[in-house]
């Protein structure tokens, strides 16, 4: 999706760099995150709202848009898809009180080092992200601050890999029933910007 400066609000946005789930793998992912479902100490992530966090930026001001989008094309351009290996569910937090269930992601070499360049990249135009290492994951539901329940088992391995073919500029706007999330710029990987 091209760039439009019109749809921006003219003040700061809390905004995020991410891959959207890719919409070949959701339904195998829906049918999974079942599981999570009717316990009353976590609240779920929609599936349209399933992403892989690259960088989130915090508030940026409407004006610093436009750079942002530049870079972000600029990385994307010679990236192929982006391929992780799908670990299974864990959380951050403990088991019995988890602050986020998800699914944990393991980036393959190539893409870790896309990553780590898209990072090197950001920092250097003022874009500095959290003093913590990358850890991939899709979040799939917020703690409430109990236990859950019994942790669902999953077979090891044999699940297909995860192929992402974009990469998202979002905007994320907080409200009672969660965030929302808002494409402002998309981009192939692999693809020419478009004019």
């Amino acid at each position: 999706m091209p760039f439009d400066s019109n749809r921006l609000r003219g003040f700061g946005m809390r905004l995020f760099l991410g891959l959207p789930w890719p919409e070949e793998a959701l339904e195998d992912l829906a049918a999974r995150a079942q599981v999570w479902e009717g316990r009353s100490q976590l609240r779920l992530v929609k599936p349209e709202n399933w992403h892989v966090t690259l960088r989130f930026l915090g508030d940026v001001g409407a004006e610093k848009v436009s750079v942002l989008v530049d870079l972000l094309e600029a990385w994307g351009r010679s990236k192929g898809a982006m391929t992780f290996v799908d670990r299974g569910w864990s959380c951050f937090g403990s088991y019995q009180v988890p602050r986020v269930v998800l699914l944990q992601l393991e980036a393959l070499p190539a893409v870790q080092r896309a990553v780590s360049a898209l990072h090197k990249d950001l920092d250097t135009a003022g874009f500095p992200g959290e003093d913590k290492a990358w850890k991939p994951h899709v979040t799939l539901a917020y703690g409430k601050g109990g236990d859950p329940g019994p942790w669902p088992e999953e077979p090891l391995g044999g699940r297909p890999p995860v192929v992402f073919q974009r990469a998202v500029l979002f905007e994320s706007e907080l409200g009672p029933e969660g965030s929302r999330y808002r494409e402002l710029a998309s981009l192939a990987f692999g693809k020419e910007k478009k004019s």
